[in-house]
């Protein structure tokens, strides 16, 4: 909508400009509230480990349902499945950093919540674009 058009429809219609603004103020709100309740899961909860972990599933757990946690992670431009990845890789990387070497990676797939060691791989390329050889090459070399 044109600013011109914009000011005209805000004089003629104040209260419906209004209404639009405050719907958008409260849906931002609720964004982040939602966006809070699954960062809480994710930090204190750790859930990013259970493998089988669904958006449905994430949203039973912290009382929403799936469209709304599926639209607060869209407006922070991103998605379920990679949210929820970050967190593994991240976690990923903490075990790299404090386990010996001797882990296999197929292990420390399933420690870090990934269904699956190609998962695994597919989720390290997206986040850090490597793989999961050089990224344990690369903890490596700094013990």
């Amino acid at each position: 909508m044109g600013r011109k058009l914009r000011l005209i429809v805000s004089i003629l219609f104040p209260d419906l400009v209004s209404r639009k603004r405050r719907y958008e103020c409260r849906e931002a709100a609720r964004r982040q509230e939602v966006l809070t309740k699954v960062e809480r899961a994710m930090e204190l909860e750790k859930i990013y480990l259970d493998p089988l972990l669904t958006l449905p599933i994430l949203a039973d757990k912290i009382g929403s349902n799936r469209t709304y946690v599926s639209e607060a992670m869209n407006s922070g431009k991103t998605n379920f499945r990679r949210y929820i990845n970050k967190y593994r890789v991240n976690h990923l990387v903490s075990l790299l950093n404090e386990n010996p070497p001797s882990c296999t990676a197929d292990d420390l797939a399933v420690k870090s919540g990934f269904p699956s060691k190609r998962m695994m791989d597919i989720a390290l390329q997206e986040e850090l674009g490597k793989t999961f050889y050089d990224v344990k090459k690369t903890h490596l070399k700094k013990k």
